[in-house]
C-alpha cells in the first residue's frame, strides 16, 4: 500500500506529522480527518527501497512502551481508539507514532487490532502477530499483552548485556585505529627528516619502511583519509545490507569464538519463544512453525522443521526432538521427557532462564579474550612505531659516543 507523508494540527492546535498507509491522496486526507487532526499537507512518500528497509524500524524500547500503555488502557476501561488517541497528543514524530495512527484508521474499520500489527511485518514478527492474534481472540488480551511486555523486557535484557559488553572493546579499537592513524600520517612525516639526519645511511630496513609509508600518506594525507573514510561507510553500508548480515551470521555461527555462544543463544531463543507461545495458547504445531520463520541459526531451523513435520505425521515430540542430532543431546533429552510427563512449559521456562545466564557468561569471557588481544596488539603496532624512531638514534649516539672516547 503506498506512503503518504502528512502534516496535521490537532483540536489544541500542537502541530503533527508523520506517515501513513492509505490507497490514495483522498483517502489519505480522509483518514488524517478521522482521527481527529486537520491536515496541512499531505504527500505520497517515494524512497529508495533500502533507505525505506534501514528506517522501517520499531525500536524494542518503542515495543515495550506500546504493549505496555495497551495493556493500561485496556484495564482502565477506556475505549482502545480514544485511549490511542490521547497517547498521540504528547507524542514525537516517528515509527511508533506512524504505527498508533494506522492502528486507530484500522480498529475504527471494524477489523481485528492483530491487523494493525499484521500490517507493519518490518515493525512486528510473526510471532509478535500471534501472540496478539491469540489473546484477541481469547478475550485476554491485557494479560497477553501484559505478558508480551514482560518477554520483551527480558529479551531486551539479553540485548542489552552484548551490546554493553562491545563497547569498551569498540572504544578501544576506535582509540587505537586514531592514535596510530595520527601517529604516521602527522607525526612521523615530521620527525622522518630528523631520523633520516641522524641514522645517516645506517638505518634499519623497519625504520626505512615505516619512514617511506609515513612521508608518502603525510604528502597524501587527504587521499588517504578520504579512502579510509569511504571504506568505513563501505563496510557499514555493507554489513548493512542483506548480504553483509548473512555474511556475519555465519562467521557468528561458524567461528570457533563465537559458535558456541551462537548455539546457546538459539537454545534460549528457542525456549524464550517456546514459553512464550504456548503460555499465549498458541498449540505446538503453530508454535514450532512461527519459530521456524524466526531462529536465525540454520541448523536449528531444519531441526524445528523437522520435528514440526514428524509431529504432523504423527510422532511424538518428545522422540521427534530426541531424534534431532544437531541439538545438544542433554537439551533434547529433557525436553522429550518433560513433554511426556506434562511439564513442558515449566522446564521451558526454567532452560530458558539457565541459557540467559549462559549467554551472559559466554559473551563475558568472550569479551575477557578480545580485550587483552587488543591491547597487545596495539602495544606492538605503537611500540614498533617507537623502535623504529628510537633505534637509529640510539645508534648514531652510540658511534658519537664511540668516536668521541
Amino acid at each position: 500500500m503506498p506512503r503518504f507523508k502528512f502534516t496535521a494540527i490537532d483540536k489544541e492546535g500542537t502541530r503533527h506529522s508523520g506517515i501513513l498507509l492509505a490507497n490514495d491522496k483522498d483517502d489519505a486526507v480522509s483518514s488524517i480527518a478521522k482521527i481527529g487532526f486537520s491536515p496541512i499537507s499531505v504527500g505520497r512518500v517515494f524512497s529508495v527501497k533500502f533507505i525505506q528497509n534501514f528506517r522501517d524500524k520499531l525500536p524494542s524500547r518503542d515495543k515495550i512502551f506500546l504493549a505496555r500503555n495497551l495493556t493500561i488502557i485496556l484495564q482502565s476501561g477506556l475505549g482502545i481508539t480514544e485511549g490511542i488517541k490521547i497517547l498521540l497528543r504528547g507524542m514525537k514524530n516517528g515509527a511508533l507514532k506512524n504505527f498508533l495512527i494506522h492502528f486507530i484508521l484500522i480498529v475504527e474499520k471494524g477489523a481485528p487490532i492483530s491487523q494493525a500489527f499484521l500490517d507493519f511485518p518490518r515493525y512486528f514478527s510473526p510471532i509478535d502477530v500471534e501472540i496478539v492474534k491469540i489473546g484477541e481472540y481469547s478475550g485476554n488480551l491485557a494479560s497477553t499483552l501484559k505478558k508480551w511486555a514482560e518477554d520483551l523486557e527480558r529479551d531486551q535484557d539479553i540485548k542489552n548485556t552484548v551490546t554493553s559488553a562491545l563497547i569498551y572493546p569498540i572504544i578501544i579499537l576506535t582509540v587505537a585505529t586514531g592514535v596510530i592513524i595520527i601517529l604516521i600520517t602527522f607525526v612521523m612525516p615530521k620527525i622522518a627528516t630528523l631520523v633520516q639526519q641522524v641514522g645517516g645511511t645506517n638505518v634499519p630496513k623497519a625504520t626505512e619502511i615505516i619512514i617511506n609509508v609515513s612521508l608518502y600518506l603525510g604528502s597524501h594525507v587527504g587521499w588517504f583519509l578520504t579512502i579510509f573514510f569511504s571504506s568505513i561507510v563501505a563496510l557499514i553500508i555493507f554489513l548493512l545490507s542483506s548480504i553483509g548480515k548473512r555474511f556475519l551470521l555465519k562467521v557468528f555461527i561458524k567461528s570457533f569464538f563465537t559458535r558456541n555462544l551462537a548455539m546457546a543463544l538459539a537454545l534460549r531463543n528457542f525456549c524464550f519463544l517456546s514459553e512464550s507461545l504456548l503460555a499465549a495458547g498458541v498449540n505446538l504445531t503453530d508454535a514450532l512453525k512461527l519459530m521456524e520463520e524466526t531462529i536465525f541459526h540454520p541448523e536449528f531451523k531444519k531441526s524445528i522443521k523437522s520435528i514440526r513435520e514428524q509431529i504432523v505425521q504423527g510422532t511424538d515430540f518428545g522422540d521427534a526432538i530426541m531424534s534431532q542430532k544437531a541439538l545438544p543431546g542433554y537439551f533434547s533429552g529433557i525436553l522429550g521427557i518433560s513433554s511426556r510427563t506434562g511439564t513442558l512449559s515449566t522446564v521451558l521456562l526454567v532452560l530458558r532462564e539457565y541459557y540467559e545466564g549462559e549467554v551472559k557468561l559466554r559473551v563475558k569471557n568472550i569479551i575477557s579474550m578480545i580485550e587483552p588481544v587488543m591491547l597487545i596488539v596495539m602495544g606492538l603496532v605503537v611500540g614498533g612505531i617507537a623502535l623504529a624512531i628510537l633505534i637509529p638514534i640510539y645508534q648514531q649516539i652510540s658511534t658519537q659516543l664511540g668516536e668521541t672516547g
